[in-house]
């Protein structure tokens, strides 16, 4: 029997149809520091603004793709959003 050891990075942005986002409001509630206030409120801003979005299924096709695809890039974009913030880089 041999155990394979897959490192697997996705870049994932917004996905309203899962609990992610309920999920990391909870670990954001520390003060943030005045320099970075406006930084900040201009990422809360754009997530709020619509536009494409990850969905479940997009994260999961990257994944398998890592797993299965010997040619795979070492970090995959989930998602038409992340595919335009990778892309954008």
């Amino acid at each position: 029997m041999s155990i394979c050891v897959f490192h697997i990075s996705t870049r994932t942005g917004r996905s309203p149809e899962t609990r992610f986002g309920e999920n990391a409001r909870g670990h954001m509630q520390s003060e943030v520091p005045f320099e970075y206030q406006a930084a900040l409120d201009a990422v809360f801003a754009g997530a709020r603004a619509g536009g494409p979005v990850t969905h479940a299924c997009d994260v999961g096709s990257a994944v398998w793709r890592g797993v299965t695809d010997p040619a795979a890039p070492l970090r995959l974009p989930a998602g038409q959003d992340a595919e335009a913030m990778a892309a954008a880089q």
